[in-house]
């Protein structure tokens, strides 16, 4: 499952009923068995925004096992 997650943040995602708002519920959150179906959401919601709004949240897609947790970034490395 894939997942589109506010940027900076490591449990806020897109509703799945209302895509302007968000959730840290993963049961609310809205998920996508394959990663083109999320891209298109987020495309979807970028559009419906137009380049007015800057304010607006930008969204991340991460897969099940991050979202579930709490991971940064999952291709991001640790600096020791």
């Amino acid at each position: 499952m894939f997942y589109l997650r506010v940027k900076g943040t490591k449990n806020q995602f897109m509703r799945r009923d209302n895509p302007y708002e968000v959730t840290s519920d993963l049961s609310e959150a809205a998920a996508y068995e394959r990663q083109v179906h999320a891209v298109s959401r987020k495309q979807a919601y970028k559009a419906s925004l137009g380049t007015i709004d800057r304010s607006t949240k930008k969204f991340e897609i991460i897969t099940e096992e991050v979202a579930r947790h709490g991971l940064a970034s999952a291709d991001r490395k640790l600096h020791v």
